[in-house]
């Protein structure tokens, strides 16, 4: 149920032009194309909303997701798997200072 909630919320919140995919388990991946960073704020903020309206219906569990950003440069262009990489790395940063900002509040 969790997966399917994530998938819904992530699929409300990108475009249909958009590619969204699942890599396994509870990873996702999303490809946005013509993404600005004005957009890509918007984006991450209609995420955050539809996760807190879709935890709001259900109470047994809440649900969240850690979130890792790579930008294309047709300028500079790294394969897709660094794209990967490089969004991997981010989340897991994201993943550090939230880990952090937890042991901080205690």
């Amino acid at each position: 149920m969790a997966l399917i909630r994530a998938a819904d919320a992530l699929e409300q919140a990108f475009r249909a032009s958009d590619i969204l995919a699942r890599l396994g388990g509870d990873e996702f991946v999303v490809l946005a194309t013509e993404t600005s960073g004005k957009t890509e704020e918007l984006v991450l903020r209609r995420l955050e909303k539809n996760l807190k309206e879709l935890n709001a219906e259900e109470t047994r569990y809440e649900l969240s997701l850690s979130i890792g950003v790579a930008r294309f440069d047709p300028k500079c262009a790294v394969p897709l798997g660094e794209l990967m990489a490089q969004a991997d790395e981010a989340m897991y940063e994201q993943k550090r200072k939230h880990q952090r900002a937890y042991k901080g509040s205690n």
